[in-house]
C-alpha cells in the first residue's frame, strides 16, 4: 500500500513538474523570440562597421567611402525617409521591411542582398542599430501595414491608370518619364 502511494505520489510530481517544464520552456522560446524580433543595438553597431558603413557612412548619413561610386547613392538613414515599404506614407517603415531591404537588396542600386550571408539575429541587429540613426522610430505603436489588395489583372485602363498614379506619385523625378 505504501508503494503505490509513492507510486501515484511520484507520478504527480512527474506530470505537475513536466507541465513546469513545458510552461518554462514555452516562456524562454516567447523571450527569445521577441529579442530576435527587437534586436539588440549593440551587437547591431559591430554589424553595421563591419558591413554597412562603407556605404551608408559612420553616422548612417549616406555618405561611405564608397558613396561617391556608386548610383543610386546609399540611403540617408538620418532623414528617417525609407521608400520601400509597406507602411503608410506618413508612418516608419515596419521591422519587416526593413528586413527585406536588407535580405534582398536592390539589384537595379548597388545595395547587395544579405539574405545568405548576414545571420536572422545580425539582420535584427543591425536593424535595431540603423533605427538610432533618426527619432522618427522613436514612436510608442508599430507602424501598421498597409492592405494592397489583390493584384489588378492587365488591361489597357489599368495600364493608363498605373501612369497617371506614377506622374502623381512624382516618380519620374528620380526614374525618367519612362520608368
Amino acid at each position: 500500500m505504501i508503494e503505490v502511494r509513492f507510486k501515484i505520489q511520484d507520478s504527480r510530481f512527474k506530470m505537475f513538474f513536466s507541465y513546469f517544464l513545458l510552461l518554462a520552456s514555452y516562456f524562454l522560446l516567447l523571450v527569445s523570440v521577441s529579442y530576435a524580433k527587437q534586436g539588440d543595438k549593440v551587437a547591431g553597431k559591430e554589424v553595421f562597421e563591419k558591413r554597412c558603413k562603407q556605404c551608408h557612412g559612420e553616422k548612417g548619413e549616406g555618405n561611405g567611402i564608397i558613396a561617391e561610386k556608386v548610383y543610386p547613392p546609399p540611403r540617408n538613414f538620418t532623414s528617417g525617409i525609407f521608400k520601400y515599404k509597406t507602411s503608410p506614407g506618413d508612418q516608419v517603415p515596419r521591422d519587416e521591411d526593413l528586413l527585406r531591404t536588407i535580405n534582398e537588396g536592390f539589384g537595379e542600386a548597388s545595395m547587395p542582398a544579405w539574405k545568405d550571408i548576414m545571420t536572422e539575429k545580425e539582420k535584427r541587429d543591425v536593424i535595431a542599430y540603423e533605427k538610432t540613426f533618426s527619432d522618427v522610430f522613436e514612436i510608442d505603436d508599430p507602424p501598421e501595414e498597409i492592405n494592397y489588395g489583390k493584384e489588378v489583372p492587365f488591361s489597357e485602363q489599368s495600364v493608363l491608370k498605373g501612369k497617371e498614379l506614377f506622374k502623381k506619385a512624382e516618380c519620374p523625378m528620380c526614374h525618367g518619364e519612362n520608368g
